[in-house]
């Protein structure tokens, strides 16, 4: 019986056995739509090599929709396995699953009784949940709790708190013209946001000289909509929004249906024969110059967002404005747009030098050399190459 995850509650030290009648009533507790830091988490190895660099900690919260981990970029560590070199006293979690799963690397096996207690852990709650929640703890890898911990915690009703954070803009938002010009289909992707809302899509058209804006639809789930009331001609601005319970945040596109003038032809100089470069590499450089022109805005606000919080800038440190400046940053350089004032420091280098090593050792055993790769391969492939772009 594994007796991993205990939490520590007004930095009281409970035994074992009292934790497991103790109930967190003044603990953990949750209002609706609040986010909060938890107790710290208490981990101790009971046999060498339980808590391993392979697998790290992986904390598991209940399957039901109602919470899930808030976005922190930073977790602090104390504890004989952080004196002994075995988890770094600041961490960079990753969040996993719909931010279902905090995963916590270790970056040398535990040998046996050696602890760890983390600090900074925050949840998010948006509706109220069913009795009492456990926590649970996986260790070999497969995100699927080994054991659950008597400590919980849960939600009340009594005051319904105020979520005044704006959700994420749409990301991929994109048109496809239809080849008789009589169509235009719209798509996009749902936010990462725990109280998001639904979509309102407004819509203006600028025919023979005059403009006129309505709303397509309010509050409406799909990601994909076909606006057929188009004329060869018409210059067409959607605007999408995603709405939460208190807020918004648009993203737009806008449509030229023009007919194309005739290109005259150039007279043909001599030229020197450029150096050919392979198809494929060309293709996918225009593949991937498109797809950052799309996610440009997205990446625009989610820098706002990660990096100049309420107008304050965020910390040094801090891991989630660096990968948002990382991605920003990237995407003006491949497509030589200069739309944000921001760059990459050398604070911001040997940050991003210290952490490549952990994603990159986890995408050598899981994405390389795994005879499955893991379903996140794509994505983390993708970020350690845009690191590597700046470092390398």
């Amino acid at each position: 019986m594994k007796k991993l995850i205990s939490l520590l509650i007004a930095l009281l030290v409970f035994p074992t056995s009292t934790f497991a009648i103790f109930m967190n009533s003044n603990g953990n507790k949750f209002y609706i739509n609040e986010s909060k830091e938890i107790n710290q988490i208490y981990l101790k190895a009971d046999v060498d090599g339980e808590i391993n660099a392979e697998n790290g900690i992986n904390i598991i919260l209940e399957s039901n929709p109602e919470v899930m981990w808030d976005d922190i970029a930073i977790l602090n560590a104390t504890g004989s396995a952080v004196t002994n070199g075995k988890i770094s006293a600041v961490i960079d979690p990753t969040y996993i699953n719909g931010y279902k799963i905090l995963h916590i690397p270790v970056l040398e096996d535990l040998a046996k009784d050696e602890e760890v207690t983390i600090a900074g852990i925050h949840m998010r709650i948006y509706q109220k949940t069913v009795g009492q929640q456990f926590f649970g703890l996986d260790l070999t890898g497969d995100y699927v709790a080994d054991a659950y911990d008597v400590s919980t915690y849960y939600v009340t009703d009594d005051i319904v708190k105020s979520d005044n954070t704006p959700p994420f803009a749409a990301p991929n938002f994109q048109y496809t013209v239809a080849n008789d010009k009589k169509s235009v289909t719209l798509t996009w992707e749902e936010p990462i946001d725990y109280d998001f809302a639904g979509f309102t899509l407004k819509r203006f058209v600028t025919r023979a000289g005059k403009t006129s804006g309505e709303f397509v639809f309010e509050n409406w789930g799909s990601v994909e909509y076909t606006d057929t009331n188009v004329q060869e001609g018409d210059v067409i601005k959607y605007e999408l929004y995603t709405l939460d319970s208190r807020n918004s945040t648009m993203t737009s596109v806008q449509v030229d249906l023009n007919p194309e003038e005739p290109v005259e032809e150039p007279v043909e100089e001599p030229v020197e024969e450029p150096v050919e470069e392979p198809v494929e590499e060309l293709m996918e450089e225009e593949s991937e110059s498109a797809e950052l022109n799309r996610l440009l805005n997205y990446y625009k606000i989610r820098y706002s967002i990660k990096c100049m919080r309420g107008g304050v800038p965020a910390a040094i440190n801090d891991s989630a404005c660096l990968w948002a400046r990382i991605d920003l940053v990237y995407a003006q350089d491949i497509t030589g747009k200069s739309e944000v004032d921001t760059n990459l420091t050398e604070y911001d280098l040997h940050l991003m030098e210290i952490r490549r090593k952990y994603p990159q050792e986890r995408y050598d055993d899981n994405c390389v050399n795994a005879s499955e790769p893991a379903s996140y391969c794509p994505a983390l492939g993708k970020a350690i190459d845009r690191v590597s772009y700046f470092l390398d």
